[in-house]
C-alpha cells in the first residue's frame, strides 16, 4: 500500500468519537402552516385535443392548423412551418411543459408533423456529467458543470434531451424507461409525466403509456397512480443494504425490492409491466461485492499531425515523471490510493479489482481532441474518445465489457475544458488528465457518478443552506462542500477524509439510515413532536471505515416538507476541524437522488473558503461541522420559516477495541 493509507489513519484513533443528538422543535414564535406537504409525483399528461379552440391561447399557428385541418386540403405548408418554429421557440424559451403540450394537441393523421410526440418504452436514457477543470479556472468557486442528457429509442435512434430543471432523468440513468415526449429536429422534449391520457365524455380517460395505448382508466387520480407506479417499477432494483441497529441488536443483512403502489383496475399487471420487468431498473452496476474496472491509458496517434511520442506525452505532470511513467502513476491513483479508499467507505462492502492497460495507441490526432465527442453510450458513436479507446485496447486483449466499470485516460486536451466526464449511474468514465495531484480526486469523483453519485454543493449566501430549498436567485457553488469526494474532499489528506456522504452510502447500499418523522405536516394547529421524542439519538463515525452493530445508527434522516426532501446527520470524525455533525440535504427517491446541499451550521462567521489540502482549491467552508451546541435547520420547501427543528449535539469518546481487518466485526 502506498505510505498513508488505511493503516495509518484507523490507528491514528485510539477512542471513537460517539454522537448523542437531541432533536427538539421549537414550537413558539413560528406560525404553523396548515397546508398538505406537497407531493412530487410524475403526473399525467392530460391532452386537450383539437377541439378545444381555447387550449393554447397564446398559440395563434396551433388554431390556424387545427382549422385548416379541418377542410378539404389540410393544414398548409405554411401553416405547420409555422407551428414548428412555435415549438422550438418554446423549446428555447425553455417552457417544456407547453411546447410538450402543443405537440400532443393535434388529432393522430393530422398532416403535419415536424415533431414526433412518443408515448413508450425507451431502451435507456442516459446523464453524464463533466467536471471543470478547476487548475485552469480563474474562478473555481463560480465553475459550473456539463451536463448532458440523451434518449436512446428501441429503433436505435438517440436524441439530445431537454427537460425542466430538476427532472428526475437529468441526474440518473436507466435502461427500459416509460417516457412521454416528443422528438423534433435532434432534440427530445421530455415530460416529468409516465402516462399521456384523454377525457372521454364521462370522468374516465383513455391513457398511453409504457407500450401500451387506448387502455380505459377510471379517473385522474387512479392514472396519477398509474403513473407513479410506472415510473417506480423503472426504478426496480434488488440490492443487499447493511442495516445498523442500536442497543446491543444484531447486525443484519436484508436483501428486497422496492413495493411498487401498484393500482390495478382492467390494467392488468402483468401487461403494464411486460415491457419493463425484462430487464427494466438501474443502470450502475452494484456498489458491493467484487467490482471490476478497466483503466485504459491513451496516448493519441497523432499531435498536430505528426506521430506522437507515446513514451512522454504525459511528462507534462511532474507527478508522472517523478513516479516513472503514466502507468506507474495510474497504478497509485486507482489501485494504492483508490482501491482502499473506497474499500474504507463501503465498509469493506465494495472490493473494486482494477486493470489498468498498457499505453493504447488510439487513432486521433490530438490537435482535434476539444472538437470530438468524449464519451457515448454503449460506444455508439465510433469515432467518440472512449470508442477510439475500445477499439486499441480489443487490440491488446482488453475487452471493456468483460468489465463493471471502465475508465479512459488522455492526455490533457484544453479544448474539452473540463477534467473529467463519467456518466451518472452508468459505466464510464474519461479524465482528463491534468498537471497536478488533482487528478487522484477526478479519478474517484468520476466513478462516484458512475455508481450513482452527484455532486455536494452549498448555498453561499441568504440562509447558507439552513432551509431545505433553494432560492431562484441563490448564490449556488457546485462543488462546495470540503467534506465528500463530490464536492472539494478528496483522497490525498487520508483514507477517510472527504468520503461519500451518508446519502451517497444509503443510494450504494453500504448503510441504512434512521428516518424520523419531527413533523406531521398534514396537520393543522400546533406542529406534532417527533413519535419517539426525537432523541437522544447516538451516532457512530461514518468515516472510520467500520460499522458496529451495537454502536448506534450510522447516520439519521429527516423528512422535510417537500415530498422526497431530506436533512441528513451523520458524525464525523477526520475533518479539517472538530469532530462533530454533519448537515447536509437532498431530494432522495430511493435508486437516485439530486445533487446534496451542505449546511453552514456557523452562519455568523465570515465566509472564507480556504485551499483544501493537496489540491489548493479554494471553494468551500471548514467550519460547517455542529459540535456541543444547537443549530435550527428549517425543514419549509419555501422561504417561511413555519418547521424549525432544533439539533443539539454532544460529541464525547469512548473507548473502541475496533479490528482493522476486514471481515472482523469492530468493538466498543
Amino acid at each position: 500500500e502506498k505510505p498513508g493509507s488505511a493503516t495509518k489513519f484507523l490507528g491514528m484513533k485510539t477512542n471513537s468519537l460517539l454522537l448523542a443528538i437531541v432533536a427538539s422543535l421549537l414550537v413558539g414564535g413560528a406560525a404553523h402552516s396548515s397546508r398538505q406537504r406537497r407531493r412530487k409525483k410524475p403526473g399525467v399528461l392530460l391532452i386537450d385535443g383539437d377541439d378545444a379552440a381555447g387550449a393554447f391561447p397564446w398559440s395563434k399557428v396551433h388554431s390556424r392548423v387545427v382549422e385548416e385541418a379541418k377542410g378539404p386540403g389540410g393544414a398548409s405548408d405554411e401553416a405547420c412551418v409555422e407551428r414548428a418554429e412555435e415549438l422550438r421557440r418554446l423549446i428555447a424559451e425553455e417552457r417544456y411543459d407547453d411546447a410538450i403540450a402543443l405537440s400532443f394537441a393535434l388529432e393522430e393523421g393530422v398532416a403535419c408533423r415536424e415533431d414526433e410526440p412518443l408515448v413508450d418504452v425507451a431502451e435507456y436514457v442516459v446523464a453524464s456529467i463533466a467536471t471543470p477543470d478547476f487548475d485552469a479556472s480563474d474562478d473555481p468557486a463560480s465553475a459550473r458543470p456539463e451536463e448532458r442528457t440523451e434518449i436512446h429509442l428501441k429503433d436505435k435512434r438517440v436524441f439530445h434531451v431537454v427537460a425542466a430543471e430538476g427532472h428526475r432523468a437529468k441526474r440518473t440513468s436507466a435502461k427500459n424507461v416509460p417516457v412521454v415526449g416528443f422528438a423534433i429536429d435532434s432534440t427530445f422534449v421530455l415530460s416529468e409525466s409516465t402516462l399521456a391520457c384523454k377525457r372521454t365524455n364521462s370522468s374516465s380517460l383513455l391513457c398511453d403509456g409504457a407500450g401500451r395505448r387506448g387502455v380505459p382508466v377510471k379517473d385522474a387520480e387512479a392514472a396519477a397512480s398509474i403513473a407513479e407506479s410506472l415510473l417506480l417499477s423503472s426504478r426496480k432494483k434488488t440490492r443487499t443494504s447493511r442495516v445498523v441497529a442500536p442497543e446491543g441488536d444484531q447486525q443484519v443483512e436484508e436483501e428486497g425490492t422496492e413495493v411498487l403502489d401498484l393500482w390495478n383496475d382492467g390494467w392488468a399487471e402483468e401487461d403494464l409491466y411486460a415491457p419493463l420487468l425484462s430487464g427494466g431498473g438501474e443502470l450502475s452496476p452494484s456498489a458491493t461485492g467484487t467490482r471490476t474496472v478497466l483503466v485504459m491509458i491513451v496516448c493519441p496517434k497523432l499531435t498536430n499531425g505528426a506521430t506522437t511520442d507515446c513514451s512522454r506525452v504525459y511528462d507534462y505532470n511532474s507527478e508522472v515523471v517523478a513516479q516513472g511513467g503514466i502507468e506507474n502513476y495510474m497504478r497509485d491513483v486507482a489501485v494504492n490510493v483508490g482501491e482502499p479508499w473506497l474499500d474504507h467507505n463501503s465498509y469493506g462492502q465494495l472490493d473494486l479489482v482494477t486493470t489498468l492497460t498498457p499505453v493504447l495507441v488510439a487513432d486521433y490526432d490530438n490537435a482535434q481532441c476539444g472538437n470530438m465527442d468524449s464519451l457515448s453510450w454503449r460506444f455508439s458513436d465510433p469515432g467518440a474518445m472512449n470508442s477510439l479507446a475500445r477499439f486499441a485496447a480489443l487490440d491488446e486483449g482488453f475487452d471493456p465489457d468483460d468489465f463493471d466499470y471502465y475508465g479512459v485516460i488522455i492526455p490533457q486536451c484544453n479544448g474539452l475544458g473540463w477534467a473529467g466526464l463519467g456518466f451518472v449511474a452508468g459505466p464510464g468514465f474519461v479524465v482528463n488528465l491534468g498537471s497536478s495531484r488533482y487528478d487522484y480526486l477526478v479519478y474517484l469523483h468520476e466513478f462516484g457518478h458512475n455508481i450513482g453519485a452527484t455532486h455536494a454543493s452549498c448555498i453561499t449566501d441568504g440562509e447558507r443552506g439552513a432551509v431545505a430549498y433553494v432560492p431562484s436567485n441563490a448564490d449556488w457553488v457546485e462543488y462546495c462542500n470540503p467534506y465528500s469526494i463530490m464536492g472539494a474532499g478528496g483522497p490525498l489528506d487520508g483514507v477517510g477524509f472527504g468520503e461519500f456522504l451518508s446519502s451517497n452510502k444509503e443510494l450504494f447500499g453500504w448503510l441504512t439510515a434512521l428516518e424520523v418523522d419531527a413533523y406531521d405536516f398534514a396537520r393543522s394547529g400546533d406542529p406534532a413532536q417527533c413519535a419517539s421524542g426525537c432523541g437522544p439519538y447516538l451516532l457512530q463515525p461514518v468515516d472510520v471505515g467500520t460499522l458496529d452493530p451495537s454502536g448506534g445508527y450510522a447516520a439519521i434522516k429527516v423528512p422535510c416538507e417537500e415530498a422526497d426532501f431530506y436533512l441528513n446527520l451523520e458524525l464525523r470524525t477526520l475533518t479539517t476541524d472538530e469532530p462533530g455533525v454533519l448537515m447536509t440535504w437532498t431530494e432522495f427517491r430511493g435508486s437516485s437522488h439530486d445533487n446534496t446541499v451542505v449546511v453552514d451550521t456557523t452562519p455568523l462567521t465570515t465566509w472564507s473558503p480556504r485551499a483544501l489540502g493537496s489540491y489548493g482549491l479554494r471553494l468551500g467552508f471548514d467550519d460547517g461541522i455542529l459540535r456541543d451546541r444547537g443549530f435550527t435547520f428549517y425543514l419549509d420547501d419555501g422561504p417561511q420559516e413555519n418547521y424549525p427543528l432544533t439539533v443539539v449535539a454532544s460529541v464525547e469518546k469512548i473507548e473502541s477495541r475496533r479490528r482493522r481487518r476486514r471481515g472482523d466485526l469492530p468493538g466498543l
